[in-house]
C-alpha cells in the first residue's frame, strides 16, 4: 500500500478544486468530460490499490497469523470486486463520448451509486481486524479515497452535463 499516501494527497487536492486539471502539454483547463474520464480513472487505480493492499495484508504474517484474516479480507475483496465489475461498465459508457453517456444517464447513476453502496459498508466497518496503526490507516484511506473519488465523480458528471 505504498501509493495510498499519494493517492489521498490527490484525492485531497482534487476536493480543494476540481476544475483545476490542466493539460500537461499546454497548461489549459481540461473540459469538464475530460475531468470526469480522469476522476474515472483515478477511481478504477485507487479501487486496484485496495486489492493489492488487502492481499498483501492478508499474506503478511505477524507471528503464525495473518495480518488481515481471510474472514476479515474476504468481504472486502468481494466489494471490489464487484466495485471493478461496475467501474468497467461505467468506463465502456464514458468511453463512448459525452453524448452518449448522458443519453446512458440512469444507468450511470446506478453505476456510480453501487459502487458508493459497496465501499460505504467497509467504510463503516473501521480496522478490519488490522492491529498495525499503519497498515490500519492506509487500508482506511484507501477505502475512504475510492468513497471521495465517487463522489467527485458524480459532481464532475453533473458539471459536464451527463448527469442532472
Amino acid at each position: 500500500m505504498t501509493k495510498v499516501t499519494g493517492v489521498f494527497l490527490s484525492v485531497v487536492l482534487l476536493l480543494t478544486g476540481t476544475s483545476c486539471i490542466k493539460r500537461a502539454s499546454t497548461g489549459q483547463n481540461v473540459t469538464p468530460y475530460e475531468q470526469v474520464m480522469a476522476i474515472n480513472a483515478a477511481l478504477g487505480a485507487t479501487n486496484r490499490s485496495v486489492l493489492a493492499g488487502v492481499v498483501s495484508l492478508n499474506n503478511a504474517q505477524a507471528g503464525s497469523q495473518p495480518v488481515l484474516s481471510d474472514e476479515k479480507a474476504a468481504p472486502v475483496i468481494r466489494a471490489q470486486g464487484k466495485i471493478a465489475v461496475d467501474h468497467i461498465a461505467l468506463s465502456k459508457i464514458l468511453l463512448e463520448g459525452p453524448t452518449m453517456a448522458t443519453n446512458q444517464a440512469d444507468q450511470i447513476k446506478l453505476l456510480v451509486d453501487d459502487i458508493k453502496n459497496q465501499i460505504t459498508p467497509l467504510i463503516n466497518n473501521g480496522d478490519l481486524g488490522v492491529k498495525n496503526p499503519t497498515s490500519q490507516a492506509n487500508l482506511s484511506n484507501e477505502l475512504n479515497s475510492v468513497s471521495v473519488l465517487t463522489d467527485i465523480l458524480l459532481v464532475d458528471l453533473k458539471n459536464a452535463g451527463v448527469l442532472k
